[in-house]
């Protein structure tokens, strides 16, 4: 067996994300966690590195956990996290030597030359810490702490993006926005970019459009977001009031820093009796939500691609969402999705309605939903994901 045969026979890789179960989940614990799954699936070797309450180590279904300690700061724990990840490395490379370290979303940026030269870095980007903060508007919409601490810290975080990016043999983009967010860095970056969306299993999902329950006379709306200013639930709760039939019901799932003052504004619009807010809720209790509802409603104002949208997809529901770059790469107006503009509580209170009325337009966009999720299967992402990495070490076994 060659040089190279026995690299990629033999890959070991180590994925490196400031969010992971079950410490952390949102959107991008969420995709390292199938990437690793699918990734050890195929008997690669993986391992990921992750904030946790100790330094310690845990394995799981073939995957080695490691995980260190970070500050609680909510926008200093990406930094906090980085700092950590140089020195994190070193220690279980005794164990753990990776081939490879998958960065998601800047951790990575600031590993020495020296552990680049035996581990190339990847990095994913979900998006752009420059990209999220110019969403982020009116300033009005935010907590008083998130302006002193996005406006102070995002700065810093974009500084983390460019560092990675620099260091990166290649960079994954989850979707074609996220490849021109990348590129505002530097357009020379453009040409080690390349596009592999965010996916989900689908056999985790029905993929079948289920019908309302005999004689259930309510329309049940669905939002699941982590409760944050870009997720724009401002303006789903203005729409409610403005929503003329009284026989659509909302409910809300997710937790985040802005629960408690969206439950506030719920009451204050005179629509708390129309909104449920369940708060979090585990992964079997979610898929039942999906399965009771009958339209799935999330106006973000920014998104790096919107698993979520995959997942109500792949339930059977026609989604209402907003016409903004991470989103209309997978969704198009009137084909698998009422696309309204961003922070427009009027529109999107017109296209609930519009779809709340029609039976034969919700079954239309829920038909090409499904189908069109069929192409976001991890099953069939991981083998781009796994062709760049075996580049990547072919290319580094050259250069020995």
């Amino acid at each position: 067996m060659n040089q190279r045969t026995q690299a990629l026979a033999a890959m070991r890789v180590l994925l490196v994300s400031l969010e992971y179960p079950p410490y952390s989940f949102g959107g991008v614990g969420s995709h390292v966690l199938h990437l690793s799954t699918a990734l050890a699936e195929r008997g690669i070797e993986v391992g990921v590195l992750s904030p946790g309450p100790g330094e310690g180590e845990i394995d799981e279904d073939g995957i080695r956990h490691f995980t260190v300690p970070i500050g609680r700061r909510p926008g200093g724990k990406l930094l906090s996290f980085a700092l950590k990840v140089p020195g994190a490395i070193e220690r279980l490379s005794e164990s753990f030597p990776p081939d490879l370290i998958h960065s998601h979303f800047g951790p990575g940026a600031f590993l020495s030359r020296r552990t680049l030269e035996s581990s190339p870095l990847i990095e994913t980007a979900h998006g752009t810490h420059l990209g999220e903060l110019l969403a982020l508007r009116p300033l009005r919409r935010l907590l008083p702490r998130e302006i002193l601490g996005k406006f102070s810290l995002y700065p810093v975080l974009a500084a983390l993006d460019l560092l990675c990016y620099r260091k990166c043999a290649r960079i994954i983009a989850v979707s074609e926005m996220a490849r021109q967010e990348v590129s505002r860095y530097g357009r020379g970056l453009l040409g080690k970019t390349v596009v592999v969306p965010n996916g989900i299993r689908l056999a985790e999902f029905p993929l079948e459009i289920s019908p309302s329950p005999s004689g259930e006379r309510e329309i049940r709306c669905l939002t699941v977001a982590f409760m944050q200013a870009r997720k724009g639930l401002d303006y789903l709760l203005e729409a409610v009031r403005n929503l003329p039939r009284g026989d659509v019901r909302f409910t809300i799932v997710g937790d985040g820093p802005h629960l408690a003052r969206l439950k506030r504004l719920s009451h204050r619009l005179g629509v708390a009796e129309r909104v449920t807010f369940t708060g979090r809720v585990g992964r079997e209790a979610l898929r039942d939500e999906f399965r009771r509802s009958d339209i799935f409603v999330l106006p973000s104002l920014w998104e790096g691609q919107g698993i979520v949208f995959l997942e109500a997809a792949a339930s059977g529901l026609p989604v209402v969402a907003t016409d903004i770059p991470g989103v209309c790469g997978m969704l198009e107006h009137g084909v698998n999705a009422l696309l309204v503009p961003p922070r427009d509580s009027l529109a999107l209170a017109r296209e609930i309605e519009r779809l709340a009325a029609s039976s034969g337009l919700r079954q239309r966009l829920a038909s090409e939903g499904l189908r069109r999720v069929r192409g976001y299967d991890w099953n069939e992402l991981v083998r781009q994901v796994i062709s760049l990495y075996s580049s990547i070490l072919e290319e580094s076994t050259r250069g020995e």
